[in-house]
């Protein structure tokens, strides 16, 4: 009587671990839970089993989706997902890179953050004729794996790319919508919505010509020339033109 009823206590108690687990996991006792039951069994699989690969898959699509970027004074260096153009290289333009970056952004280099949802960053480099960065290449193209870079036209990188720029951008804008955190040379801040910053770092003693429209971010000029040389800005044919 007395083993009888431990083993009655037993399987109540087992039975009462199996129903408390289905009732957590979701599957409530009734005849489609036996069924999802003898399913699992028969791949030799649990309740447990699925919720742990489940939440893995998750985890490894939000890292799969996330985005890295490393800044230097000659290039941005971007892992993950990221959709961008460039304008064509040109000595009497401004050297255009602008970045699309969602769901996840982490950044670092020159400028520190992370940031959930959506953001955009547009960044200029002047055409200068003394550069001040002797390694940059004013002709040099975006590279990464599997792009096909062409200028003006959207595109996507899904691994790796390389954004090559002229110097430190003197001209920047970001716009953010979603949650962010960071802090460096471009921005300094934690915002939750929607945020935009722009900004206009000029270099010292130089003479600059600035002409943008948001609405044609890759056909902005900035040119800038030492203040000794100030003759050689004003005698191009775009100091020259009237701007509506």
């Amino acid at each position: 009587m007395v083993e009888s009823f431990g083993i009655f206590v037993v399987c109540g108690m087992r039975c009462g671990f199996s129903e408390s687990t289905d009732v957590q996991f979701g599957l409530p006792w009734n005849e489609k839970s036996g069924r999802k039951k003898r399913l699992l069994s028969r791949f030799g699989t649990t309740a447990r089993d699925v919720f742990f690969w489940r939440n893995l898959v998750l985890i490894i699509s939000a890292c799969l989706l996330s985005g890295c970027t490393w800044r230097t004074r000659q290039a941005d260096y971007l892992l993950g997902p990221v959709r961008y153009r460039f304008s064509e290289p040109s000595t009497e333009k401004a050297a255009v890179f602008q970045s699309v970056h969602f769901p996840v952004l982490i950044e670092g280099g020159s400028q520190w953050g992370v940031s959930i949802g959506g953001i955009q960053r547009l960044a200029l480099s002047s055409a200068r004729f003394d550069s001040v960065d002797p390694a940059a290449d004013v002709h040099a193209t975006p590279r990464g794996w599997l792009i096909h870079p062409q200028p003006r036209r959207w595109q996507w990188s899904w691994i790796y790319l390389r954004a090559p720029l002229r110097g430190r951008p003197e001209f920047i804008r970001r716009s953010m919508v979603g949650v962010q955190g960071g802090a460096g040379g471009e921005e300094r801040a934690i915002s939750l919505g929607y945020s935009s910053v722009t900004m206009m770092r000029p270099r010292l003693e130089a003479l600059y010509h600035f002409d943008f429209d948001s609405r044609r971010p890759l056909d902005a000029v900035l040119v800038a020339n030492p203040v000794e040389r100030t003759e050689e800005t004003q005698e191009q044919p775009f100091t020259k033109r009237k701007i509506p």
